[in-house]
């Protein structure tokens, strides 16, 4: 007789692993005893074959590597979790202080601007170190320590409370680390971007990280490489934007704003720009699809006929059931939206990381504005605040023209960054409910909410049933 097994395959290298289980296709052998009958160089030639030769590219998702990425920009960190399939975990703008000796230099930028970018760094982490200053002891004003409150808790809980508002200053040049857990096909992906991008600090992080994991991957990464249509495109398309706008009739109400960037009146905003018509019918048709036996055409139909009052109760009664841990179904995913957000790139910098919607982000200036947090007000510091603010914005201004991707290592995180976003429905239940939690930062907490918001208006069926939390 037959008997279950459920076991862990351990110890042997990560190449080995993934021939273990994409020879289980052909061999009626268990896991380990497959296992037992390679080695290094067996596996090597298996992955030269099948993988690189034949392109059956999911057989390296078996193999996993885990890579610390240390003192890299806050920048890099936005490049190098450009990766769905990759989980990431990094250093905290809310636990962690930062100071001017941990920035990234780019050397382009210091050899023609040095003293200019040493000039700003300095201000902006004086600044940086001033807020964290006035702010914890104003939270100290305002939160004594309660009687049964440990210490140190107490004294992380207003560390954590002054770095919120004193990161807004931070410049994305300032190194950072960030854990890296991705599949060996995952990870030739972000290397080949990295690779092939425009900056010099992520070519040499691509070329590093394929370097230490070849020591556990050498076969999977040896083609791992520049890419011309990767590092083409982007000055391509930006070739072609020029040309379109200036065509354009009205291109000159698309110029860019006016640069007076202590008097600029905008703030974080989501516009939702697309979403379904027939999203009810479409996500019922999904959800009651697997228990009929008709085609989805004719199981639309049936959907869209029935009365809309039916339709609603039905997912009412679905959704009283959802315990609060609970995903919404899969079936969410059959409808999706795309929202045009303009956030403060210490937003951008948390919500990035929900990697299974599509960001598509501009590149990070000084022309869409900064924020400023309220408790800069608070504790008397709206000058210092608004002078470093705009010198900075001045600085990159002026090296911009020949640097415009350089520039960005200097630009603090309270400068807006605008993406658009496309997401189904699932991730819009998981992402609003999750980011609009009390517990985070106040940024992007807003972001979550304006999202929820403009669902509910064109879907409030579904859009009764978000679960956001407005409390301050």
């Amino acid at each position: 007789m037959t008997q279950r097994r459920v076991y862990l395959l351990t110890g042997l290298p990560e190449e080995v692993t993934a021939v273990a289980f994409a020879k289980c296709s052909r061999s009626p052998k268990p896991f380990d005893e497959i296992a037992s009958d390679l080695n290094q160089d067996k596996s090597r030639k298996f992955h030269e074959q099948w993988v690189m030769g034949y392109g059956h590219s999911s057989v390296a998702e078996h193999a996993v590597v885990h890579l610390a990425l240390e003192n890299i920009s806050i920048l890099a960190t936005k490049a190098v979790e450009d990766t769905r399939l990759a989980s990431f975990t990094e250093k905290s703008t809310r636990y962690q202080k930062f100071d001017l000796n941990r920035c990234y230099r780019d050397e382009r930028l210091m050899q023609q601007h040095g003293p200019l970018v040493e000039s700003t760094l300095n201000q902006l982490f004086s600044t940086y170190a001033l807020v964290h200053e006035h702010v914890s002891e104003l939270i100290k004003q305002k939160n004594p320590r309660e009687a049964d409150e440990k210490e140190n808790a107490y004294a992380t809980r207003i560390n954590a409370l002054a770095c919120d508002v004193a990161r807004y200053v931070l410049p994305v040049g300032t190194l950072t680390n960030v854990g890296v857990t991705i599949n060996a096909r995952s990870l030739e992906h972000c290397i080949t971007k990295l690779l092939s991008h425009s900056l010099r600090e992520m070519r040499e992080i691509g070329a590093e990280m394929k370097s230490r994991a070849q020591q556990e991957l050498p076969t999977l990464l040896k083609y791992a490489q520049k890419n011309a249509f990767l590092e083409e495109t982007d000055f391509l398309l930006g070739n072609y934007f020029s040309q379109l706008h200036s065509l354009y009739p009205f291109s000159q109400s698309l110029s860019p704003p006016h640069k007076k960037f202590s008097n600029n009146p905008r703030e974080n905003h989501v516009s939702l720009e697309e979403f379904d018509s027939q999203g009810l019918d479409k996500v019922l048709t999904a959800l009651l699809y697997s228990h009929s036996y008709l085609s989805r055409k004719h199981v639309f139909e049936i959907v869209a006929s029935s009365d809309k009052d039916r339709k609603i109760g039905i997912l009412n009664d679905l959704m009283k059931k959802r315990g609060p841990k609970d995903s919404v179904p899969r079936a969410f995913e059959a409808i999706d939206y795309v929202f045009d957000i303009l956030l403060d790139y210490g937003a951008y910098r948390d919500i990035q990381r929900h990697r299974m919607l599509t960001p598509l982000p501009q590149l990070l200036t000084v022309q869409q504005g900064y924020s400023t947090p309220k408790e800069i007000a608070f504790v008397g510091l709206k000058n210092e605040y608004t002078k470093v603010m705009e010198e900075t914005a001045r600085t990159v201004e002026q090296i911009s023209s020949d640097f415009p991707e350089e520039s960005q290592y200097l630009i603090p995180l309270a400068y807006r960054i605008r993406v658009l976003q496309k997401m189904n429905l699932r991730e819009v239940f998981q992402f609003t409910e999750l980011r609009s939690g009390k517990k985070g930062h106040p940024s992007y907490r807003k972001i979550a909410q304006q999202m929820a918001d403009e669902v509910i208006k064109v879907h409030p069926e579904f859009g009764r049933h978000l679960r956001i939390d407005r409390n301050e």
